[in-house]
């Protein structure tokens, strides 16, 4: 791991002071920095150490020159913390400028969950293809995030990128990759976040001659909604990349849903269905709860809802496709707090048959799907099950001698 001069060093400790206030302001959200280390890499694969034991979540952004010059063949492919892989949640890989490709920068940013579960030594190790030349890697810690990422977007060739967040509260990571085509790397002093308001430029790191850089930046995001997230640089040969990571927070005046139990039934046959939903909200008078119920029933399949599909317990028709083809159709009712960003959701399921005979069998015991009066096996015990049977009554085939083995 490369060691940073004095200046670099004290820039690092006044972002760090930076962030804590700006982390203190942020309070609507939940999400917060636990801190970062950056490095050059060196031979392959890349190695770097950072401690991650504490955090929730590891996000790990890499970039790279890869080849020069205009050797466009190089790539990130894995990043381990204490051995275990890390989960790509964005990219951008060199596009040749020639054929309308925005140069030889490369950007990713990786994660991993519960990072405190596997860390022993805190090793990172980066594996790339092709020759390998002049990477820079930012490592941080996230507390209070979910598991997983939420949207995530690259803009290869630009110094911006639009995102839209879907949760009330998260923690957006974002980066300016360059991949120093003409040498134009520079990421710091002189590249910072410039939007949105309260985003906090946490590093910067050049390799050789301005040959490979970037710079990270995160954004607390308190509303869900569009943004932009934006480095104040003209430079060429940059890519812009942004992940958003969710608020683990859980309202304690969620709704309590439970869609119902896992249904079978036939086609054009209305089926009532019968969610619990149990209102916990605290404020007097308590809020109001709504209802959306919605399906992923294949194409083909005509699903009615009365009286609709928005209310705690309507009725559901499922109607197959021409083929009658037997298909399970996944229901998911959603139950928002009237007035706030909070909901939760649940789902059942429904087998649906085009054929009733079918059906039973299916709810029959798999050792014996037919009733044992059903001669003729078409679900229904009548007179042509008693004519089967009087055909044969009184038929005797006892054996009564040696015969050949089948």
């Amino acid at each position: 791991m490369t060691t940073r001069n004095r200046s670099r060093t004290v820039l690092t400790l006044a972002a760090v002071a930076m962030m804590v206030i700006l982390t203190a302001a942020s309070a609507g959200a939940a999400i917060t920095f636990d801190g970062f280390m950056s490095w050059l890499g060196s031979g392959n694969p890349y190695t770097g150490t950072f401690d991650a034991s504490g955090s929730d979540k590891l996000v790990v952004v890499a970039t790279g020159e890869h080849n020069f010059p205009n050797n466009l063949s190089g790539d990130i492919v894995n990043i381990t913390y204490d051995g275990v892989s890390l989960t790509k949640a964005v990219e951008v890989n060199p596009a040749d400028p020639a054929t309308g490709g925005h140069g030889q920068t490369a950007t990713d940013i990786w994660y991993l969950d519960n990072p405190g579960a596997v860390h022993t030594s805190g090793a990172i190790v980066f594996s790339v293809v092709g020759n390998g030349n002049n990477y820079v890697y930012t490592a941080m810690g996230l507390s209070g995030a979910a598991p997983g990422v939420g949207p995530a977007a690259p803009a290869p060739g630009a110094s911006s990128v639009n995102l839209t967040t879907t949760v009330a509260d998260s923690m957006v990571i974002f980066n300016i990759g360059m991949g120093g085509q003409g040498n134009t790397a520079s990421p710091l002093p002189g590249v910072t976040a410039t939007s949105p308001a309260g985003a906090v430029t946490i590093d910067g790191l050049e390799a050789g001659n301005n040959w490979a850089g970037h710079a990270v930046a995160y954004a607390p995001i308190s509303s869900p909604g569009l943004y932009t997230f934006s480095f104040d640089t003209t430079k060429t040969d940059v890519a812009t990349i942004a992940a958003a990571f969710e608020d683990a927070y859980v309202d304690p005046n969620l709704p309590t849903v439970d869609a119902g139990v896992d249904m079978i039934t036939l086609s054009r046959m209305d089926v009532v269905l019968a969610p619990t939903v149990v209102n916990n909200d605290t404020e007097v008078p308590q809020r109001d709860l709504s209802y959306t119920w919605t399906t992923d029933a294949p194409d083909g399949y005509t699903v009615q809802w009365n009286p609709s599909n928005t209310v705690e317990a309507p009725t559901v028709t499922i109607t197959p496709d021409t083929t009658g083809n037997p298909s399970t159709v996944t229901l998911t009712l959603k139950v928002d707090l009237v007035g706030t960003s909070s909901s939760a959701s649940d789902t059942m399921e429904i087998d649906v048959y085009d054929d009733a005979c079918l059906a039973a069998q299916i709810v029959s015991s798999p050792s014996e799907p037919f009733d044992p009066s059903d001669f003729d096996k078409n679900c229904i015990t009548d007179l042509r099950d008693y004519a089967v049977l009087a055909a044969k009554w009184l038929v005797d085939y006892a054996l009564t001698a040696p015969i050949t083995k089948p």
